[in-house]
């Protein structure tokens, strides 16, 4: 009778969790969208800070979708210790997955003002000393992150 008792209650706990199906691994790998990201100056490395992301992921049942929101790059970069750069020098990106696609844009302490042109992926930092705020937008087959960098130009 216990035997019995026992294989009504598994079978009663598979039943329930039929519905829960696991992610196809084959198809989609990742573990997190946030992906680290970085970007480089004069050969040094200094950390992206990640904001708000939209990710796609394929499972058994279809697929899941997860979408963030988070503060304005203008906002985040409130906490951001600016990175240290000279006029005109060459930044670039880094990140732990695959290259993603990039788009960057320029902030002002209240809005968007503008995209900045990329060449291979990288930039100049402008000519005018000042503070900067840029938001970088990194877009992958399953969906895109968006992080924020500040820089502060000096004589």
């Amino acid at each position: 009778m216990k035997k019995l008792v026992v294989l009504i209650v598994f079978l009663i706990l598979v039943g329930c969790s039929s519905g829960i199906s696991p992610v196809d691994e084959s198809i989609d790998e990742v573990d997190s969208p946030k992906y680290p990201g970085s970007v480089i100056v004069n050969e040094v490395t200094y950390p992206m800070e990640p904001g708000g992301y939209r990710w796609e992921r394929k499972t058994l049942s279809g697929t899941e979708v997860v979408m963030t929101d988070a503060a304005s790059p203008n906002q985040i970069a409130e906490s951001m210790e600016p990175i240290q750069v000279k006029k005109g020098e060459t930044v670039s990106f880094q990140f732990e997955k695959e290259e993603a696609n990039l788009t960057v844009y320029l902030w002002s302490e209240t809005e968007r003002l503008n995209e900045v042109e990329l060449t291979d992926n990288t930039f100049h930092i402008p000519d005018e000393t000042g503070y900067y705020i840029y938001e970088v937008v990194a877009q992958w087959k399953n969906g895109e992150v968006s992080y924020t960098f500040t820089c502060e130009v000096k004589d």
